[in-house]
Order: structure tokens, then sequence, then C-alpha cells
């Protein structure tokens, strides 16, 4: 990989990890607003129903939810960083083969090129569909039966 097109990458990097840091702080903001919002709201009152209460504790799931998964984007992000400074960066972690540009393009943290990934997608597919169809059947094997 040339010095441009790693200069490229970093910059490609570094602007999604801004964009998922921008996305975290807006996002924890709205729920400490939402939940001092709720404490003004309530205060005093003596008809809050439970929907109410349900309501906000969907809302409070939902932005947890999202919280995670855009925290492990950033660790995402972060961990190609490392990989494009220890020269890594590009390479398939199962194949050792090159991950195309149009991939890393559409999602820069990829560690898996193309093939590899739906290969470790069908198989976690697979043991999904076969925990759906005998849910104890991973226990007999962590217990060695």
């Amino acid at each position: 990989m040339n010095k441009t097109r790693k200069a490229e990458l970093r910059q490609i990097l570094l602007q999604n990890r801004q964009e998922v840091v921008s996305d975290l702080d807006r996002k924890r903001r709205d729920m400490k607003e939402r939940g001092e919002s709720r404490g003004m709201y309530s205060f005093g009152r003596t008809d809050d129903s439970a929907d109410d209460c349900s309501q906000f504790d969907t809302e409070d799931n939902i932005d947890i939810r999202l919280i995670e998964a855009k925290r492990n984007i950033l660790k995402s992000i972060d961990q190609a960083l490392t990989r494009l400074g220890m020269g890594q960066y590009g390479c398939c972690a199962d194949c050792n083969g090159e991950i195309s540009a149009v991939r890393l393009k559409a999602l820069p943290f990829a560690v898996r090129c193309k093939d590899c990934e739906e290969i470790r997608e069908d198989k976690e597919n697979r043991e999904r569909t076969s925990l759906l169809k005998d849910p104890f059947a991973s226990l007999g094997k962590d217990l060695g039966f």
C-alpha cells in the first residue's frame, strides 16, 4: 500500500471515528436531557401512567442499544487504525488476502474479505438455526456430553 493510499484510508477512518464520537455525544446528551425533563415533568404529578413509564423505558432501551452499537463501531475503527499503523490494514484476518478497496470504502473497519465474511456469516447462521432447532445442543457440548 503506497503512502497516498494509506493517508487516504487513515483520513476516512478518522472521519468515521469523529462522526461516531459525535453521534455518541449527542445520544448521551439527549438521554440526559430526556431524563432531566422527565424528572421536571413528573414532579408533583400523581397521574403518571404506566404507559408513560413503559414508553420511557422503551426509548431508553433503544438508546442504550444504539450507544452499544456505536461503541462497538468505535472500537472497530480504533482497531483498524492500529492495523493501519502496523501495516496490516486491508489484509483479511482469515485468508490473509487483500480486502478490496470497494469493501474498505464501504466498511473502512472491515477485517475480512467479502468471501471470508460470507463464510463466517453462513457458519453463524447455521449455528443459530441449529440452536433454534435444539436449544440444548450446545449445553451438552459445553458439559462434555
